[in-house]
């Protein structure tokens, strides 16, 4: 890679206008034999087209105005900056002693500036008759910019902002670029600027800040404490604890696809990775067929008959189970097919940590090596290494080529023969990567086939993802091996996109997340029946009295009618927030199951009582699942995102992230550069600035919407939006701005950890977060509702006055749903207990 392709953009244009100015292209400040027409084609054009990056064909000159012509008009599509160039001598030239960069416009330097005042004025009545929203002023060397019109007074009394030679452009050439450049103006920098001259900041208060002891956690439910040794081990994934994987791959594999059919367009987000994918990677897609036997099946099988050598991919998302599928593909599926024809080897890199990338190459190796050694022994100990002669046996080998060499004229059998044998077996012995070799020629003398997996290998880096897939082509010629590679869908994507699987042929599969109510279901089922087993081994049971089994049975009954029958939305949401990633999800229901705030006494209750099937209500569920055992929310602590608190950026608004989300939401489904609902973040970045003047704030949650993986961008996975080129929502970003901020349940709790600006309401919110009567929670979501309201209809004037594109009112949505879940909480509470049936 060379210097220059490391360069940032701000590095190369400043090469750029460097050059000009060596050379003479740029002519000098003050030179009274230039026209205006020179001071366009030798000043103003190399600066803008050259420096700037401003295209041609985005130029328009001598545009007809009303009186006369505009000199410059830049943008093609839209009208970003009108430029009108006048000559130094003797129209157009300031002088400001001490150099600032911001000027008022009325004040001496500029309209109180007998010359620069005509020209000023012809500036803004030109950008009045074609709408454009800022202007500058310009002798080639000298720029003033300024809005020609500011909503709700005269632009007269705004700001310049301006530069007042090319040694002035030069020392502050970061800023310059920044400011004006192509890209820069597009994605809104002016916008942001001329805001930020007028930037305010408010104090906030959180109501949460409000509360005595608010951190403290609620005791886990009683039952929890006897049922977690059985239940816990099926809702939380324990890679360490290969007994307790098989356990639930042998019992609860589940193979239908994800979707909870309640949403198809939400199925169609989480299903749209692999989708892609497939398509451009020529990925086969492993759905289960005859015995569980998938295509990947059929294709090792051939493999191994063949004595074909080879690398596999194998891709899916993030907790769609490859690990999962691979340990039942070994231990149950193929299981005896691989005990009699192949050495399967199965590696984690998950353990080996953060590396030195100094060191990569040589702790790769070294880790594998140690990997594949310990795997071989364990295996196969007995045969490879079960004493000394069978050692020397498995490096006979090297034994035969030291004959050449330090064995040369030695006497076999000799003492100086076995001392040095010895030194030569010692020392391979003690080398992994050696041993690993013997080892596997001695297996493939046998008939053996070696398979070596390599898993998770997309956790630390494309550096190491790189290096990975070399080895496995390394693997796979050293030891004539089938190895397996697996990593995320948008990690291959990456990769693929770049030629590096050119040499995988067409060993490449896909295997989608698996549906989640199934997954629930059979867990849940399977752990009645363990229960079951327990109860009729009671007498080996000292803290579960018969009684206690069958609470627990009716428990698990009500949360598999409740979860996997009756209430579509506890799946949505959790499938959704999770993004298909089974591993969270299962984490959330057992968050649930556990929860200091899950009155599961009540729920068996009810069940005894035989009032018909009971199902938790959603908000009940959804309450359980945000706050765990916490008696407060914090966004910080949660599964789950407080979406309308606010930034510490400039210019913040508790809407920022659904605005974000909204915005996103509309583009699903819509053709781009980039894959279908991606928006360009320079389009977003201009949009949000020419609405409400900074960027900021939209930056900040971004970040965080991207972490959250509420949003996903491309390239995949920047920290910050502004190093992608694109964005999208995902299908837990669609499912907050459809459902969950529409919420009750929702509101109720992260209104208590949302910074206000209004002092009283966060102290009376604070006030009535402890009472649990729902006519209060009814009364606090209404009054967290009106100030959002004021805040939003507050922010929505400002940009309709800068008439910006996001103009639409999101909480008269978002009020009208949680106002019909008041209604019909409400109905319950009439004389029907809330736990009572049905959904909220």
């Amino acid at each position: 890679m060379t210097i220059a392709n490391t360069q940032s953009p701000s590095d190369r244009a400043y090469e750029r206008f460097l050059t000009l100015m060596e050379t003479g292209a740029l002519l000098k400040q003050g030179d009274r034999t230039l026209t205006e027409a020179d001071t366009r084609a030798k000043l103003i054009d190399p600066l803008f087209k050259t420096v700037l990056e401003w295209n041609e064909a985005e130029i328009r000159r001598e545009e007809p105005v009303a009186k006369g012509y505009v000199d410059y008009v830049l943008g093609s599509d839209y009208s970003y900056l009108l430029i009108e160039a006048k000559r130094v001598q003797p129209r157009f030239c300031f002088v400001a002693p001490d150099r600032p960069r911001r000027l008022k416009l009325s004040g001496p330097h500029l309209l109180g500036n007998r010359k620069m005042r005509d020209v000023i004025h012809q500036a803004q009545n030109y950008a009045s008759d074609l709408g454009v929203q800022f202007c500058i002023v310009t002798n080639g060397s000298q720029l003033i910019a300024f809005k020609p019109f500011v909503p709700g007074r005269s632009w007269k009394h705004g700001f310049a902002i301006v530069y007042h030679d090319h040694q002035d452009i030069k020392q502050h050439f970061a800023e310059f670029v920044g400011l004006l450049s192509r890209d820069q103006v597009v994605a809104g920098s002016l916008v942001e600027a001329f805001e930020y001259i007028e930037k305010t900041t408010t104090q906030l208060f959180a109501p949460i800040s409000f509360i005595q002891d608010p951190d403290r956690e609620l005791v886990r439910n009683r039952l929890w404490d006897q049922i977690s040794r059985t239940m816990g081990p099926l809702l939380t994934d324990q890679p360490e604890n290969l007994g307790a994987q098989l356990e639930v791959i042998r019992n609860c594999y589940v193979t239908t696809r994800l979707g909870d059919q309640t949403d198809k367009s939400l199925d169609a987000l989480l299903q749209d990775t692999g989708t892609k994918l497939q398509r451009g990677g020529k990925l086969v897609d492993l759905r289960p067929g005859t015995q569980g036997k998938t295509a990947f099946s059929h294709r090792f099988e051939e493999d191994v008959y063949s004595a074909r050598r080879g690398a596999y991919i194998l891709t899916g998302g993030v907790g769609s189970g490859k690990t999962t599928f691979l340990r039942r593909f070994a231990e149950i599926v193929e299981k005896e097919f691989i005990e009699r024809y192949a050495a399967w080897i199965h590696i984690d890199f998950l353990p080996i940590g953060n590396v030195d990338p100094q060191l990569l190459d040589r702790e790769l190796r070294a880790y594998t090596y140690a990997k594949i050694r310990a795997a071989l022994t364990a295996q196969f100990g007995d045969q490879i290494a079960s004493d000394g002669e069978s050692v020397r046996k498995l490096f006979e080998r090297e034994i035969d080529k030291a004959r050449l060499t330090l064995l040369h004229n030695v006497s076999e059998n000799s003492a100086e023969w076995n001392a040095v044998v010895n030194q030569l077996v010692d020392r391979l012995f003690r080398d992994d990567e050696q041993f690993s070799l013997a080892a596997v020629e001695y297996l493939k003398s046998r008939s053996f086939r070696i398979a070596i997996v390599l898993d998770n290998t997309d956790q630390l880096g494309e550096a190491f993802q790189e290096k990975m897939f070399l080895l496995a082509q390394k693997l796979s010629a050293d030891y004539s091996a089938l190895c397996v590679v697996t990593l995320r869908e948008e990690k291959f994507f990456a990769a693929y996109r770049r030629g590096i699987f050119d040499a995988f042929g067409d060993r490449r599969f896909h295997i989608g997340s698996p549906d989640l109510k199934n997954v629930l279901r059979r867990r849940l089922e399977y752990g009645r029946k363990k229960f079951t087993e327990l109860e009729k081994k009671k007498e080996q049971q000292t803290d579960l009295a018969e009684a206690d089994f069958k609470r627990i049975d009716a428990l698990l009954r009500a949360l598999i009618n409740s979860a996997t029958a009756r209430n579509a939305n506890i799946v949505r949401m959790l499938a959704t927030v999770s993004n298909g990633d089974m591993r969270h999800a299962l984490d959330m229901f057992r968050e649930f199951l556990s929860s200091g705030n899950t009155d599961i006494e009540k729920i068996i209750r009810i069940v005894e009582r035989g009032e018909g099937e009971y199902s938790v209500p959603f908000h009940e569920f959804a309450k359980s699942a945000i706050l765990g055992s916490r008696r407060f929310y914090r966004s910080s602590l949660s599964h789950i995102v407080n979406v309308f608190k606010q930034s510490d950026a400039l210019a913040a608004s508790h809407l920022t992230a659904c605005r974000i989300l909204a915005r996103l939401s509309a583009s699903e489904g819509v053709a781009s550069a980039h894959g279908e609902g991606f928006v360009s973040v320079a389009t977003l970045l201009r949009e949000y600035r020419e609405s409400f003047g900074f960027a900021d704030d939209l930056v900040q949650w971004s970040a965080e919407l991207l972490r959250r993986n509420l949003i996903e961008s491309e390239p995949p996975r920047v920290a910050d939006v502004r190093q992608a080129d694109a964005v999208r929502v995902t299908a837990a970003g669609a499912y907050y701005w459809r459902y969950l901020v529409r919420s009750f349940a929702y509101i109720d709790l992260v209104l208590v950890d949302t910074p206000l600006a209004d002092i009283p309401l966060a102290k009376n919110l604070a006030g009535l977060a402890e009472i649990t009567d729902m006519t209060v929670r009814f009364e606090r979501v209404r009054a967290y509702l009106d100030y959002l309201r004021a805040r939003e209809m507050s922010e929505l004037a400002a940009a309709a006055a800068r008439v910006g594109p996001f103009q639409e009112a999101l909480l008269p949505q978002l009020r009208k749903q949680v106002e019909s879940e008041i209604a019909v909480i409400s109905r319950k509470l009439g004389g029907v207990d809330v736990y009572g049936s049905g959904e909220v």
